[in-house]
């Protein structure tokens, strides 16, 4: 009998000691980044100036130093309110940003074509062509960003004062 015990014992021993052999507490760690919102104000509003009634699909090109661009081939009334639009970014001093647009399309007739951008006085770029990216945190009280853009207005346009838009976007990476 003492046999007998011993043995059931030994056997009951080795069953707990298996199941807690098979049980197994681990701790992992996990990473967040915490970093300031993005923002983006108009400092200047873009002004393609004054240009008479097309009468076939015409565009304007308007410089980053607020000009008149070879490429215009609307009839162009006046220049003298002519602008660059320029933005201020601001955000995280420790995260790179991309920068692109879109033809915002909120006005009929009027299409962005090209919008040309420098940030923080580097090199040009069309960003509806293909985003800016790897560009600098936007420290501080922020960086510039510069445009010049090619509008193609329409035929159908009519003699008006409008406000035509365009998407700009920017994302930490």
């Amino acid at each position: 009998m003492k046999k007998v015990f011993l043995a059931t014992t030994a056997i009951a021993s080795s069953v707990m000691f298996a199941n807690s052999a098979h049980a197994l507490t681990s701790t992992f760690t996990a990473t967040i980044d915490v970093v300031d919102a993005l923002g983006m104000s108009q400092n200047t509003q873009m002004d393609f100036g004054k240009i008479g009634t097309p009468s076939g699909d015409v565009v304007v090109h308007l410089t980053q130093a607020g000009g008149n661009g070879g490429s215009t081939t609307a009839t162009m009334v006046d220049t003298s309110s002519m602008a660059a639009g320029s933005y201020k970014i601001t955000g995280s001093s420790n995260n790179t940003i991309s920068i692109s647009a879109a033809n915002g399309g909120g006005v009929a007739g009027f299409t962005f074509t090209e919008l040309n951008c420098k940030y923080n006085g580097g090199a040009e770029t069309d960003i509806i062509a293909g985003a800016k990216t790897a560009q600098a945190a936007p420290t501080g009280s922020g960086k510039n960003l510069v445009c010049g853009a090619k509008l193609t207005v329409a035929d159908a346009v009519t003699e008006g004062t409008y406000a035509p838009d365009v998407d700009i976007t920017v994302n930490y990476e």
